[in-house]
């Protein structure tokens, strides 16, 4: 999202039609350049406006579970976000694509209001999908658990 096609036209068509076509299924979300960056330094600022006036409105209307993010090379979760604003019903954001590469630094001060937990950490996130729930769980490159967390699949 953002490097070969815009935020616009043909993607968001394809968001919007799939998931109006599948309202009971499980909703999740990967791309590039992060909507919530933790870090400023590294982000293309018209990029994250035009993914926050075109996708998250989607992404809140049909109840999208989780989105992955990436680029930042960071670690990430957001509270449940309806709106841009913490709300129990709202979609989590983690990321930010941090697996075998190097770290980057923070920069820059995450808003404290949107993120349950963030870091400089490599890390994965490993899924559990059931009809009901899905739970998601960070592990380091030893192997240990950074944070997990669960939600329900909304309909």
């Amino acid at each position: 999202a953002g490097y070969l096609a815009k935020f616009t036209g043909p993607q968001k068509e394809m968001i919007d039609g799939v998931s109006a076509a599948h309202p009971y299924l499980l909703k999740m979300a990967n791309y590039h350049d992060p909507i919530y960056p933790i870090s400023t330094g590294k982000i293309k600022t018209e990029g994250v406006a035009e993914a926050l006036n075109n996708f998250v409105p989607l992404f809140d209307k049909y109840n999208f579970s989780v989105v992955f993010e990436n680029h930042e090379h960071l670690f990430k979760r957001t509270f449940p976000l309806k709106e841009s604003k913490p709300a129990p019903d709202g979609v989590v954001y983690v990321g930010d694509g941090a697996w075998g590469v190097s770290l980057a630094n923070l920069e820059g001060n995450p808003d404290q209001k949107i993120f349950a937990t963030y870091g400089s950490l490599n890390h994965v996130w490993i899924c559990e999908v059931s009809s009901t729930s899905i739970k998601l769980k960070a592990i380091d490159s030893k192997g240990e658990e950074l944070g997990s967390f669960s939600t329900n699949i909304q309909h």
